[in-house]
């Protein structure tokens, strides 16, 4: 089955755990490149290619990874920002050697809570205070259970607290590979005694619990590095070295407990937490300024160990997986070996199993895992993963012999052409292309051959158009650097920014030096308009009247910019001027408009539409400094803020109200809605996400102990079984936790990031494999299923917001 679209890994090469990659991996330059020539040629090349999708199916995301490529550019080609986003880069590298230097950390309560799975009940929808002797169908096996740790063990605290009146303490259960050294492979449990435990334990919530992370990754270098050798094979197979980033972990969904109103340790508590719903009017006087960038330094990736290190390695797995490796099903094998990489903190033992996974995935012919593989060690270590990946494919193409493993071998390449076109590696995609129809003229199919050959020529079409539109922006800017004023290079720029970046802070600067006219003098009045309202309305007609004669991707992005304008005026405005104004905006679509609530910092409110807002949280850092401060929906995401972006819920059946929380949503769904917001939201401070599984479980906690969260009277802060009748709630109507959310316990499971195929073999675990999507619902899919497109009537999403690296420019250029 062919994989969703994902703009970072097609376009830009950098695959999905390694998202948001740092400054330098993003724009494709060596780590702390002091050249600002370099930096500014791989930032226009880059934007320049990202570009040319502005005006097809994906032109939202397009605007999101072109905000984030000048985001980067205007960081480091700015000596006193680059500074200090170097020396955070440098403190990462300190803090990661020395964590590895140290060795395994002890687990933190919100390990210990995703990672106990041995009892209790869970938490869902409606959590369950006692076990209901009600039978359900069989759901899924150890690996469910597993990954539903998280949500197990808060229905365990809740259930057995109330029967027993017992404390129940948290374990883990994920050995690593040195202590399982003795074990002939990982422990599985026995199916009837899972269903067993897992029908015992049904409450009316069941739903997903997912891994992977979000990443921040390093710099891309064309240094060829050697891939590890792999299952003691003695071949040394040799690739291209690249970077991808260490990964933060992902969040499982739904099981935390509810927001006491205490405050965290070390923060004073809110003046108020009074139940807030997505349907709040931005205050009059807010202030629109991006918060700091408190986010906490991400791991950096490392140098792929010694030989001897490895072949250490190799022999331990040898020994801990014999049974798995000894069997005939070579892509179990390599799936197991993939979640065990989360099990381990040993950078050895890490290498080693995924190389051995990516050497037993090629030998069992199947391509998509491999490539996971690779993607996987370029996560944690200095490895181009493209590279890798064409010469797999291209052994692959000598060797395949049956007619299904050849189409599926030149479906796989053209996906792989996509990604290497869109991240500008052309000559890495013409060895994909020329691969591709190698293998299609041995298959009796010409439309096949007809398709491979289109996506050669239209590689080929890309090529051109990138290197044209390349030629355009540099003249424009050599133009620009003999004159500043320059009135048509300054409009050619000016354009760029605005209407295919989105970065209208820059851009506008551009348009203001344009040729005379109603450009210019838009332009003009939007950096000089202040608070008054009847100035604001007359700048949003200013870019109305732009965009009616408008074309192409100029007449949305002037309708957004004028509702922009025309949101800020609403609330001073009356009569048919503000009907009109409040029609505009409906016409424009969704807003993308942010700013702290009330002008407090704490909050933060995404102008979704006239009526509709979302409230974000500033989560603070965690202590032992695991989680960085980030933003989390104060709520679960409603059906209103949903329509508000997408205009549709995904399923009409489900019960409607404004204020229910959103449900039948797939992962793909999540996306969809997370990637259009990042478009909605221009350059500047904003990167949406859904959270990751660690996050979510430091939220749940917020603060308390695992073994005493939410004691003695769960139902103040989440609708559990006995008062629910079966049925989500609207958002907010329970008692918030020290960290002012809402709704984290019960209501809806959350999705979580990086999730996309459920996992088929007892060793699975949670933890950092990139592709398991693990989940207990009323009707799992079919075992093997891939996940990303399920959807369960109990399944919905927070959101999770950055503030961006070094925000802070002056207050009228970050209101957008």
């Amino acid at each position: 089955m062919r994989e969703s679209f994902d703009p970072y890994r097609k376009w830009l090469g950098i695959p999905p755990k390694d998202q948001p990659p740092n400054h330098y991996r993003l724009l494709g330059v060596e780590r702390f490149e002091d050249d600002p020539d370099v930096i500014e040629a791989a930032a226009d090349q880059r934007m320049a290619h990202v570009r040319n999708y502005q005006t097809g199916q994906n032109s939202a995301l397009s605007q999101k990874i072109l905000n984030e490529l000048s985001a980067a550019k205007i960081c480091l080609l700015d000596a006193h920002k680059k500074s200090a986003y170097d020396e955070k880069l440098r403190g990462e590298s300190a803090v990661a050697m020395r964590d590895s230097a140290a060795g395994p950390s002890t687990k933190t309560d919100g390990e210990e809570l995703l990672a106990a799975i041995d009892t209790g009940q869970r938490h869902g929808i409606s959590p369950s205070l006692r076990g209901t002797g009600r039978k359900r169908r069989p759901v899924w096996h150890a690996p469910a259970v597993v990954a539903a740790g998280m949500l197990l063990v808060v229905s365990m605290v809740v259930w057995l607290s109330a029967k027993s009146g017992r404390q129940v303490s948290m374990q883990t259960v994920a050995p690593s590979i040195t202590q399982s050294r003795a074990a002939a492979g990982p422990p599985a449990v026995p199916a009837h005694e899972v269903d067993e435990k897992v029908e015992n334990a049904r409450t009316p919530g069941d739903s997903p619990a997912q891994d992977g992370g979000e990443t921040k990754s390093a710099v891309s270098s064309s240094d060829p590095t050697p891939m590890p050798a792999a299952g003691g094979s003695g071949t040394d197979r040799k690739v291209t070295d690249g970077q991808q980033g260490a990964p933060d972990a992902q969040v499982a969904p739904n099981a935390g407990p509810q927001i006491v109103d205490s405050p965290p340790p070390g923060s004073a508590a809110p003046a108020s937490v009074a139940a807030s719903t997505e349907a709040e009017r931005i205050d009059e006087g807010t202030r629109y300024a991006a918060p700091k960038d408190t986010r906490a330094a991400a791991p950096t990736r490392l140098a792929l160990p010694s030989a001897d290190a490895l072949g250490k390695a190799e022999r331990l797995i040898r020994e801990t997986y014999e049974r798995e490796l000894a069997g005939d099903d070579k892509a179990a094998a390599a799936r197991a070996l993939l979640a065990a990489v989360a099990e381990t903190s040993d950078p050895s033992e890490r290498a080693a199993l995924i190389s051995t996974a990516a050497d037993l995935s090629a030998r069992a012919g199947d391509l998509r895992l491999t490539f996971d593989a690779h993607e996987t060690l370029a996560r944690y270590f200095v490895f181009d993963a493209p590279a890798a990946k064409i010469k797999t494919l291209e052994e692959a193409a000598r060797t395949v012999r049956a007619n299904d493993a050849r189409i599926a071998l030149v479906n796989g390449a053209m996906d792989l052409i996509d990604e290497l076109s869109r991240a500008a590696r052309y000559d890495l995609g013409e060895r994909a292309a020329k691969a591709a129809q190698t293998v299609a003229a041995r298959v009796k199919d010409p439309a096949l051959r007809k398709q491979v050959a289109n996506k050669r020529a239209d590689l080929e079409k890309q090529r051109k158009l990138h290197d044209a539109r390349e030629r355009v922006l540099a003249q424009a800017r050599r133009e620009l650097a003999d004159d500043p004023d320059d009135a048509s290079a300054n409009e050619t720029l000016g354009k760029y920014l605005c209407f295919e970046m989105n970065d209208w802070p820059a851009g506008l600067k551009h348009l203001a030096k344009s040729s005379p006219g109603k450009l210019r003098d838009a332009a003009l009045a939007d950096l000089e308009s202040e608070a008054e309202a009847e100035r604001q309305l007359a700048v949003g007609d200013n870019w109305w009247d732009l965009a009616e004669v408008a074309e192409g991707n100029q007449r949305p992005a002037c309708r957004r910019r004028a509702a922009f304008w025309y949101v800020l005026a609403l609330p001073k405005l009356t009569g048919l001027m503000k009907t009109r104004a409040e029609k505009r905006v409906e016409d424009a679509g969704p807003i993308g408009f942010a700013g702290p609530a009330a002008g407090d910092d704490k909050y933060v409110d995404i102008v979704l539409a006239p009526k509709t807002t979302l409230r974000l949280v500033r989560i603070p850092a965690s202590s032992d400094g695991r989680v960085g401060s980030f933003y989390l929906g104060q709520t679960e995401l409603t059906q209103r803020q949903w329509i508000a972006v997408m205009g549709a819920v995904p399923w009409e059946q489900q019960a409607r109200a404004d204020d229910l929380p959103i449900a039948f949503v797939a992962y793909d769904d999540c996306q969809a809605f997370v990637d259009k917001l990042n478009q909605l939201v221009p350059a500047g401070p904003w990167r949406f996400r859904l959270p990751s599984k660690e996050e979510f479980a430091y939220c749940f906690l917020a603060g308390q102990q695992a073994e005493t969260a939410y004691q003695p009277q769960p139902t103040k802060y989440g609708w559990l079984a006995d008062e629910s009748s079966d049925a989500p709630h609207a958002v907010a109507g329970k008692q918030a936790n020290a960290f002012a959310l809402r709704d984290i316990l019960g209501n809806v499971w959350e999705w979580t990031s990086d999730c996309r195929y459920y996992g088929m073999a007892a060793s699975d675990r949670l933890g950092d494999n990139p592709r398991l999507a693990l989940a207990l619902t009323s009707i799992p899919p079919p075992r093997g299923q891939e996940y990303k497109t399920y959807r369960g009537w109990n399944l919905g999403l927070r959101i999770a917001a950055d503030a961006a690296t070094g925000a802070g420019p002056p207050a009228r250029q970050t209101r957008q």
